[in-house]
């Protein structure tokens, strides 16, 4: 995951170009909130397609704490993003990133720099 900065070309993804764009989900977990996993899913679904994208599945879900690049599902979303061209995350918030507003803000920016484009929900 280091050295992404450093290539020149990604490859191309067979899909591209054919079909609605694909987005990803991401969420993470929080002690004390109210609304389940599921029901998150649920919500980033029905945002997906009524934007008009596809969603990439399974929606990734962090249930640990700690930075994003600490996070597992953080890490393979990016992968993802990276290798299959994905240039839009669908969240349902700032927080789903981090609780800390500059680490939030360092992987939007990171995603951004990737070529996808990140949408709140809320």
């Amino acid at each position: 995951m280091t050295g992404r900065a450093e290539r020149s070309a990604r490859p191309q993804h067979p899909a591209a170009g054919s079909g609605p764009p694909i987005a990803c989900g991401y969420l993470r977990r929080g002690e004390g909130k109210r609304v389940s996993v599921p029901q998150l899913q649920q919500r980033i679904m029905a945002h997906a397609r009524e934007l008009g994208f596809a969603l990439y599945h399974p929606i990734f879900v962090d249930t640990v704490p700690g930075s994003p690049l600490q996070r597992n599902a953080f890490r393979v979303l990016l992968d993802v993003v990276w290798e299959l061209h994905i240039t839009t995350l669908i969240t349902p918030s700032l927080w789903h990133l981090s609780q800390d507003d500059a680490e939030a803000r360092q992987a939007r920016r990171r995603l951004t720099s990737y070529g996808c484009d990140v949408i709140f929900m809320r």
